[in-house]
């Protein structure tokens, strides 16, 4: 039995937003499409504000590649190729809040078959191949809050990291730091496990862009644990924490800490493990005790009146 065909690429599922206009696509195939060039743009009209998720997969095959997502001129995602070999699967699913109106998505390449250099991929293909898209589609989203996210690096907001392959333990930021959403409230701590990319250097942590704490790498450290308070925060915007690090050089030896991705030609800030937001168990039972301490109080002067 012959595989499906993959739905066209882009396309909608629901309503209040339509594809205006794609450029920079080769015809669908059964697999999916190309894109052709360095700069492919889908421009989507948006009839009411909203949130909606973009949902996009693939595959990169040239030396020294990278694709860039973006929004409006916003950078999402970068994916870099690892010069390993065969292909390297991009992808992520990315919630996006757009207002009414149009909105330009574009996935640009710096590298397409007919760059400079040789070629390292489609030899007989004349067309100028850049990426390989097997998903593309845009879906209504149910606004999400959640009170306590356990692994902030698979939200969709979450930027900065670096592709760096199936399989990977630790995951490479770029050199313009790593950005997670956190959620509002009080007594909230971040919880963090990185690696620097430079021994000694140390990392800068932000919120909403204002410093919170600089942490400096012990020497002869390699994983970094640890934990810091969250200022109260207010729950009528979003919030983000901002991690950034000194970049180190581009490598281009092996390393166990890139595992499959053992080449990178661009700089990695630093690499990360987990990050979390949680509440210390203490406070949950620190609240409790004084909700029923009020209860106890509440009950004696009650029944205090009564007996008057």
């Amino acid at each position: 039995m012959a595989d499906a065909p993959v739905p066209p690429i882009p396309h909608v599922t629901g309503d209040r937003v339509r594809i205006q206009r794609s450029s920079g696509f080769s015809p669908q195939e059964a697999w999916g499409r190309w894109s052709v060039g360095q700069r492919t743009e889908v421009v989507v009209d948006v009839r009411a504000d909203r949130h909606l998720q973009l949902a996009y997969q693939g595959n990169l095959f040239q030396a020294g590649q990278r694709l860039t997502v973006s929004v409006d001129g916003r950078v999402l995602q970068t994916f870099a190729y690892a010069n390993a070999g065969g292909a390297a699967p991009f992808g992520a699913r990315s919630r996006l809040h757009l207002s009414p109106g149009q909105h330009v998505v574009a996935f640009t390449v710096n590298r397409s078959s007919r760059s400079p250099g040789p070629v390292t991929f489609a030899p007989d293909d004349p067309r100028d191949l850049g990426a390989a898209f097997t998903t593309l589609r845009f879906s209504a989203d149910t606004p999400r809050t959640p009170a306590n996210p356990a692994d902030l690096l698979g939200d969709p907001q979450t930027t900065g990291l670096l592709f760096t392959g199936p399989g990977q333990i630790f995951r490479a930021v770029s050199g313009e730091g790593l950005r997670v959403p956190v959620p509002s409230g009080e007594g909230l701590y971040l919880e963090y496990s990185v690696v620097p990319a430079r021994a000694g250097h140390p990392f800068h942590i932000l919120v909403d862009g204002q410093p919170l704490t600089r942490v400096t790498v012990p020497a002869g450290r390699t994983l970094l644990k640890g934990r810091v308070p969250l200022p109260s925060l207010p729950d009528d915007r979003p919030h983000a924490v901002t991690i950034v690090a000194a970049a180190g050089p581009p490598n281009h030896a092996a390393d166990y800490l890139l595992a499959q991705s053992a080449v990178r030609p661009e700089q990695v800030s630093f690499y990360v493990d987990e990050i979390r937001v949680s509440r210390p168990p203490g406070a949950t039972r620190s609240v409790g005790q004084a909700l029923a301490l009020l209860v106890a109080v509440g009950t004696v002067l009650l029944f205090r009146r009564l007996l008057g």
